[in-house]
């Protein structure tokens, strides 16, 4: 949180209920950061990415990521980006039917990873992009 904060470029918002926060979710407008920033760090002009969305468990299901996805699309819009990235983790099957009801579809998947301090391919993600 306090590097984001520092470095620039993010957005974060949460969400409050009972006196608890029970949702955090980000945009960055200036890197994509791990797992896909080991292979592209800085976004072209006009893209954003949604980044690090979770929710306490008493609180999935619920709706809350769509509703939270729909109002970043909405901001990046009025903020005049074009392109906006999403990046969801092949077993993750909720999340990335949220991101496919919001209009995201998939263009590509990687694989990424760290062993002894080098970085290499180990879980599938699937990258969804939605065009503003």
């Amino acid at each position: 949180l306090d590097t984001r904060r520092k470095v620039g470029g993010y957005k974060g918002y949460f969400v409050q209920y009972k006196n608890e926060c029970v949702y955090t979710t980000w945009i960055s407008t200036m890197k994509l950061g791990p797992p896909a920033g080991l292979y592209h760090s800085n976004l072209p002009e006009g893209f954003a990415v949604l980044e690090d969305s979770w929710c306490v468990p008493d609180m999935r299901g619920k709706g809350m990521h769509k509703y939270m996805n729909q109002f970043r699309l909405l901001a990046l819009k009025e903020d005049g980006f074009e392109y906006v990235i999403a990046i969801v983790k092949s077993d993750n099957s909720p999340a990335l039917k949220v991101q496919m009801d919001c209009g995201f579809k998939v263009v590509d998947s990687f694989f990424y990873g760290k062993f002894l301090g080098l970085f290499f391919s180990t879980y599938k993600k699937n990258v969804t992009e939605y065009n503003l």
